[in-house]
């Protein structure tokens, strides 16, 4: 959610305040790829996110968001999504019907 709320300041943000602009950016990057990083491999104490978690899969859509509209990097968005979709379809599988009902909105 952190790096949600700088993400939005940086959307309103004016293009010609750059030092604000820049420091948005900086802090959506380093807690959009904390966030990616501990849904895929977890911390010590706790495991990964299931590949189809809301969390994880919402965590990847924000990040890929915020890498193509603020960033810039659209194919480095296209491949984490893909292989975030890739890795979900490969565990669908495994999880309840309940969850698939909130897999599939997202």
């Amino acid at each position: 959610m952190i790096a949600d709320f700088y993400r939005y300041i940086a959307e309103f943000t004016q293009k010609s305040d750059t030092k604000a602009l820049n420091y948005c950016k900086e802090k959506c990057q380093k807690h959009y790829t904390r966030a990616y990083d501990l849904s895929r491999n977890g911390m010590g104490f706790k495991k990964a996110l299931h590949p189809c978690n809301t969390t994880r899969l919402s965590t990847v859509l924000h990040f890929g968001n915020f890498l193509n509209e603020q960033m810039g990097q659209p194919e480095q968005a296209v491949v984490m999504c893909t292989e975030a979709i890739q890795l979900s379809e490969q565990s669908i599988g495994d999880i309840s019907d309940e969850g698939y009902q909130e897999v599939k909105h997202i």
